[in-house]
């Protein structure tokens, strides 16, 4: 490695202005479900977090690139897998168990078929067979619609 691979893992090392942006608009996304009222726009924060989250990630597969001299996608999901998925199921599991306790047999139900496409990363598709509408009123939203993948 070069004395210009040195500076580029530098610059791409823990960013934490980046990571407070993002901090950020989890914040306003979060508040904005909570029905903070000057906070209607909480969509903007989903934006933004995507945003910076795909400069971080394009900052690791280059970091990656450049002390390897390859991109390896595999070791990429692979390690994505092993930091997002055991709190992810844990997650549906403990959703499931409130469903069952604090929701009606119908909603919890309803959660509970919601939480195994959302396992397998397919709850957009069943959101899509129920006419889900993210920004209606009418009825309450899934526990897990912010389950949706890309």
């Amino acid at each position: 490695m070069g004395r210009g691979d040195d500076r580029l893992g530098q610059r791409l090392g823990h960013r934490g202005d980046i990571q407070g942006l993002r901090a950020v608009a989890v914040l306003l996304v979060a508040l904005g479900h909570a029905g903070v009222g000057f906070l209607k726009g909480g969509f903007v924060g989903v934006d933004v977090f995507f945003v910076l989250s795909g400069f971080l990630i394009t900052g690791l597969l280059l970091a990656g690139a450049a002390k390897q001299g390859y991109v390896s996608l595999r070791e990429f999901y692979a390690r994505r897998a092993k930091r997002i998925l055991p709190a992810a199921a844990l997650t549906l599991v403990m959703t499931d168990f409130a469903a069952y306790h604090l929701l009606n047999f119908v909603r919890a139900k309803q959660a509970v078929i919601d939480s195994i496409w959302a396992a397998f990363f397919s709850a957009n598709v069943q959101f899509a067979r129920r006419g889900v509408d993210y920004f209606s009123r009418g009825q309450p939203p899934s526990p897990v619609q912010h389950y949706w993948w890309h």
